[in-house]
């Protein structure tokens, strides 16, 4: 990234940060206003304003936002909250996640048949994770029930973190496949995934346990404990990855350990990984734009369009119907959930460090794949999430049976990822 590019991106947060209650009443959402000035720097771009993946600013950027992502999510998430909204996260996580995943996978092996099983595997994972802050309209809107807002949003908080591991040996089959056979390369990643979650449990939960001892001792106070927290998880991260661990991995069972062990205690901690999370979230954005949209849409195909197409509708929306087969949620709730699964972030992420990888073969077919789905997504779910959600709620305050529909079962109010 130039000096002009970071220049432009430094504008760009700062007038989002002071306009953005004005963003957020506008159908325009911030991740489209994103994609839009990377896309800018793009096409308008010379060579002191630019943005590339050959150096390795962007893919630190989109690891160490990934890092943040999924620590913050997982401590964001508590077990208790996840029991009291019912079973409806868990159906989507447990049942939907996975049928996402097979379905997506079975779906570009037929479309897309000069990838092999394992590329085509990798692209459906990596697009199987949701994103809820590109539909922020939703689970922030009073007018949709609790219950459904909080299951999208603990759906999205989760899902990225549970397929990282498959992510992981998917890439690693992919990129390593003519060093070894396939079982010993999948069971080298599953090494690097078991020793992650690991050191990141243990890391989450010391710092937990040590972090509530001292605010009741005295020894420290909140605003320590945020600076405290981004050191932690990062210590722990660089030590999961010092012993041959997966850091990602690593970084999803810390959140989960420390919410566990500081008892609930650590949303005020993690004010600090949240708003970094923020800006590298923008800059994401923002390099997607400039580095991977116009290629894709250079390489477009029927094949790649259509394949992108299936994967961002029939591959959620089934899966999710099944999922909820006995909930005995209205089917027009079903659908609403189901479409609202938009990609954004953790896909993003995962492209920008696929893309700089090199030495993957038809590495551009499967970018190509992935960054149509996303900017469709982007586009999509950003325009509709306002105008559906308030069509869903007056639905459902007009019903003649609302009060004995599940929809409106009573749920805690749950804390929401920080918008951008």
């Amino acid at each position: 990234m130039t000096l002009g590019a970071f220049a432009i991106v430094a504008v760009f947060i700062l007038a989002l940060s002071l306009g953005g209650s004005v963003v957020d009443r506008s159908p325009i959402t911030p991740p489209m206003l994103s994609v839009a000035v990377g896309l800018f720097i793009a096409l308008v771009g010379g060579s002191g304003v630019a943005f590339t993946l050959e150096g390795e600013e962007v893919l630190l950027i989109a690891e160490v936002t990934l890092i943040l992502l999924l620590f913050t999510d997982a401590a964001r998430i508590s077990s208790a909250s996840l029991k009291e909204t019912g079973s409806l996260p868990i159906r989507l996580l447990l049942v939907g996640l996975p049928l996402t995943a097979l379905l997506g996978i079975a779906a570009t092996s037929l479309i897309l048949t000069d990838l092999t099983w394992t590329q085509a595997g990798l692209v459906a994972l990596i697009v199987t994770p949701t994103d809820a802050a590109l539909g922020q309209a939703v689970v922030s809107n009073p007018a949709v029930p609790a219950r459904i807002r909080h299951a999208l949003e603990v759906e999205s908080g989760l899902n990225d973190g549970m397929v990282v591991p498959a992510i992981g040996i998917f890439l690693a089959l992919v990129e390593r496949a003519e060093l070894g056979s396939r079982g010993e390369i999948a069971f080298d990643a599953l090494g690097e995934i078991v020793i992650g979650a690991a050191i990141g449990a243990l890391g989450g939960w010391l710092f937990g346990t040590l972090g509530i001892r001292a605010l009741s001792s005295g020894f420290t106070d909140v605003s320590r404990m945020r600076m405290a927290t981004l050191a932690g998880s990062a210590a722990t991260v660089g030590g999961a990855i010092a012993l041959g661990g997966n850091g990602f991995i690593a970084a999803f069972c810390a959140g989960l350990a420390l919410r566990a062990s500081s008892k609930q205690r650590c949303d005020s901690w993690t004010s600090l990984p949240e708003n970094l999370g923020q800006l590298g979230t923008i800059v994401a954005f923002v390099a997607f734009g400039a580095t991977m949209v116009k290629p894709a849409l250079e390489a477009l195909t029927w094949r790649i369009g259509l394949t992108a197409l299936v994967l961002l509708t029939i591959c959620r929306m089934l899966p999710v119907a099944i999922a909820l087969i006995g909930s005995k949620l209205q089917w027009v709730t079903v659908a609403f959930i189901g479409w609202f699964g938009p990609r954004g972030l953790a896909s993003i992420l995962f492209a920008l460090i696929l893309t700089s990888e090199t030495s993957i073969e038809e590495s551009e077919v499967l970018a190509s794949v992935i960054t149509v789905v996303i900017l469709c997504s982007v586009i999509l779910h950003g325009l509709s999430a306002g105008p559906f959600a308030n069509r869903y709620g007056q639905w459902l305050s007009a019903h003649p049976k609302k009060s004995a529909m599940p929809e409106h079962d009573e749920v805690p109010e749950q804390r929401p990822r920080a918008a951008i």
